[in-house]
């Protein structure tokens, strides 16, 4: 009815009035997150090389590294479709930098694709360590990117008390240990719901559309 009808009319221009922008932390409020984010940090990177050379420690991990290194000879399609590829990719990305950095090598020269899967055959930490740190950087993100969603709803203790809880969570801890696609995941599922948390403060074009990108 008419009355339904305007009741409705007036919750819409409620909700698409934009709200405020959050206030910039205080120094205090900084310094605590900057002290929350170191502590991530060491957790996530401290015995990273855990098991190497050996590499069935993880044995998940050689899905991800083995297809990233066959991206070398440049076949871009990985035969590995049960994961999510983004990472794959990024991964890929990531060798073929390191294949022509020649100050990482012996011989002083970059690394042809034959030459740079030899060196992964003969020692696997060298493919094997930066794919971990891409996990472990994406562990740090996410305590980060947890306390800018948490501070959209809540006061700022309880944000350090989320990005806090998440910087220590073991299962979050352990998963940024080795290079799979978990940590990337919970990554970009949280910046995901970031932006959908200020689509719905000020329901922006733009923020719809970075929380489906």
């Amino acid at each position: 009815d008419a009355r339904s009808a305007d009741r409705y009319a007036r919750l819409a221009v409620t909700t698409a009035a934009p709200t405020p922008e959050l206030a910039p932390p205080s120094r205090t409020h900084a310094l605590t997150l900057g002290a929350i984010v170191f502590v991530a940090t060491m957790l996530r990177f401290w015995g990273l090389d855990y098991g190497l050379p050996q590499t069935q420690c993880r044995p998940d991990e050689s899905v991800v590294v083995e297809n990233a290194v066959a991206m070398q000879t440049g076949s871009l399609r990985p035969n590995f479709l049960n994961y999510p590829t983004a990472y794959i990719y990024t991964c890929a990305a990531v060798y073929a930098v390191m294949r022509h950095c020649s100050w990482l090598w012996p011989e002083g020269r970059t690394q042809g694709a034959r030459e740079f899967a030899e060196q992964a055959v003969l020692d696997p930490s060298w493919v094997y360590l930066p794919n971990r740190v891409l996990s472990g950087l994406a562990g740090v993100l996410t305590v980060l990117a947890v306390w800018s969603l948490a501070r959209r709803f809540l006061a700022p203790p309880a944000a350090l008390a989320a990005a806090l809880f998440m910087a220590v969570m073991p299962l979050a801890v352990r998963q940024s240990h080795f290079g799979l696609t978990d940590a990337p995941a919970v990554l970009l599922v949280t910046l995901s719901l970031v932006k959908l948390a200020d689509a719905a403060r000020n329901g922006t074009t733009r923020a719809f559309i970075l929380a489906g990108v």
